[in-house]
């Protein structure tokens, strides 16, 4: 049995950096934040868990054993792998849980918490927070990157893949990923990767899971799918091209995206995919002719949004179960593509490109697409960066290099401008 203590309150000027403090201290918690809607959600310890390769039932059974309770505002957070072909492990080999304690600012900034036991007791919010309200912002030490390691021969690897693509009519596209791995000399702050994620990237989802000294970070722009009240929100985002600081320039960047014949095509295989893979589950699905520029800082894609009515009994998982991989984190046709990916790219994905997100048990919730995204060791302090791009037969390798090297940029500046502070 679980049972709930609730409340809900005006945030006060300073909570979110408490509550931030409050994250750093946890050995397990996740940050949530879609901008799109002003909601923020903040997860802290663990009640119960389900890790991937444990010996545990499946997810699916685990979460239909949660839900079986009927537990009222009960959220779990998590992520789940890549895919099975090339595992993980530790937090990258996906993980859900059920918190402790849930904190959920809405968009009017009211703050609505959560408290979940599977023994009845009280629950004081204010006693909770207040050692995390005296706290001080952690000492600001010098840190810098000591070494950057990248995947020189992945242009050769993706020559290859053009080539193959090239002789391989089935095969339309592959998504080819590289790693750069970056050695600090120090560790990172979660209070500041978060409020740097604020102010960097406004357009983005902000994410971050954390388990024990393993942190996975994203400002991913993609929503894989959002189910709320039987409506359905996802979204084809596929094809990409640079941002320029003179407005003219940027906007003739953008029509040279939405024209492009590569970038088109690509972003085509995504919608096509998206609108067939969904039929089944909806009633009613709305897909536009035409896509438009989603921009963020460093890069603008083409984006399609995609809504609909979903049919009864139909859960966000089901949902996920039919999404991903889209082609746009995979390829076409899937398991061809995903064959490639798992003989020729040098390291497991983990949870990059993967479903990344919240939802409670009721079967709504939002889950997004990890990528713009590093894995970061406190242990160690190595920092992963993970960038993709989508090859296809007409693609070039050159090119493909300096799209993943713009995707590697927002965490790339995250962690350069915190080294700056």
């Amino acid at each position: 049995m679980i049972t709930v203590n609730s409340g809900c309150k005006k945030i006060k000027d300073d909570e979110l950096q408490w509550l931030l403090q409050a994250l750093a201290a946890y050995d397990v918690g996740a940050y949530f934040e879609s901008t799109q809607d002003g909601h923020m959600w903040l997860a802290y310890g663990e009640l119960d868990t389900w890790i991937k390769g444990t010996g545990q039932k499946n997810f699916k059974q685990w979460y239909q054993a949660l839900s079986s309770l009927d537990v009222a505002h009960t959220w779990i957070f998590g992520a789940q792998q890549f895919s099975d072909q090339k595992p993980s492990h530790g937090l990258m080999q996906g993980r859900w849980f059920l918190p402790k304690l849930v904190v959920h600012i809405d968009s009017n900034q009211s703050l609505h918490w959560y408290q979940y036991s599977r023994t009845r007791q009280t629950f004081d919010y204010e006693q909770w927070l207040a050692p995390f309200r005296t706290m001080t912002a952690s000492v600001k030490i010098k840190n810098s990157i000591l070494t950057q390691q990248d995947e020189q021969d992945w242009r050769q690897r993706t020559t290859q893949l053009i080539d193959t693509l090239k002789q391989t009519p089935t095969l339309k596209k592959v998504v080819f990923a590289r790693q750069r791995h970056l050695q600090l000399a120090s560790n990172l702050s979660i209070p500041r990767i978060i409020s740097r994620l604020k102010q960097q990237q406004a357009n983005t989802y902000h994410v971050l899971l954390k388990s024990d000294h393993e942190w996975f970070v994203s400002a991913t722009p993609e929503r894989l799918v959002k189910l709320v009240n039987h409506h359905i929100y996802t979204a084809a985002v596929a094809g990409t091209i640079q941002r320029n600081q003179q407005y003219n320039r940027d906007e003739e960047l953008a029509q040279h995206l939405m024209q492009d014949t590569k970038n088109r095509a690509e972003h085509q295989f995504v919608v096509q995919q998206i609108n067939q893979q969904l039929k089944d589950l909806t009633l009613t699905l709305n897909v536009p002719d035409k896509p438009v520029i989603l921009q963020n800082q460093q890069v603008q894609h083409l984006y399609t949004p995609i809504s609909g009515i979903k049919r009864p009994k139909v859960t966000i998982f089901d949902f996920v179960d039919k999404l991903h991989p889209t082609p746009a984190l995979g390829g076409m046709p899937t398991t061809t593509a995903l064959a490639y990916i798992e003989q020729h790219e040098k390291y497991p994905r983990g949870i990059f490109a993967a479903p990344v997100g919240i939802a409670n048990l009721q079967g709504d919730g939002e889950l997004v697409v990890g990528i713009r995204a590093m894995h970061f060791d406190s242990q160690t302090k190595q920092a992963k960066l993970f960038a993709g791009a989508g090859i296809l037969q007409d693609s070039s390798a050159e090119e493909e290099w300096r799209e993943t090297d713009l995707k590697f940029l927002p965490m790339q500046q995250l962690i350069e401008d915190m080294l700056n502070d």
